[in-house]
């Protein structure tokens, strides 16, 4: 029962109930102007929003308020630690692409919590993840990835 839309550079992230005609102001639950880039979407999850900047932070926000729980750098090992690319939830784990190929896996909590990095080929991606019958798909600049158990 909330929607939650983004701003691209320096736009502003709001909340709002679905629904209505007119006027819809009264719809707004909550506003934050003027936020770090974000180019790929959220993910909500249990009465929360996932939104990642394309620097790499990111930020927990209680679906309802906004409050921030937690802003935090999600770190790989490669070179290139920005993401351009939408995250993704399955089950209660995260899963965040950046720029370097690695796939951030993190817990989907209030609380901060970085399980582990994904290497694969080294070579650059700005794509997002899809999710097919229990696989991970992921294209790199050189290679197209399908992870999980052959179907």
């Amino acid at each position: 029962g909330i929607v939650i839309g983004t701003g691209g550079y320096f736009g502003s992230t709001v909340a709002v109930r679905p629904g209505g005609k007119g006027d819809v102001t009264s719809q707004t639950l909550w506003r934050i102007e003027r936020t770090a880039n974000r180019l790929g979407s959220g993910e909500i999850y249990k009465g929360h929003v996932y939104i990642l900047n394309t620097n790499g932070i990111m930020e927990c926000h209680n679906l309802k308020t906004g409050k921030i729980l937690y802003s935090e750098r999600v770190i790989g090992r490669g070179a290139k630690q920005e993401s351009w690319s939408s995250m993704i939830i399955a089950g209660d784990r995260i899963y965040v692409p950046n720029q370097s190929g690695e796939t951030i896996v993190m817990q989907a909590s209030p609380k901060f919590k970085l399980i582990g990095t994904n290497e694969l080929d080294g070579n650059l991606t700005n794509s997002s993840l899809a999710a097919s019958d229990g696989q991970l798909l992921l294209r790199t600049h050189k290679h197209l990835w399908c992870i999980g158990k052959r179907q």
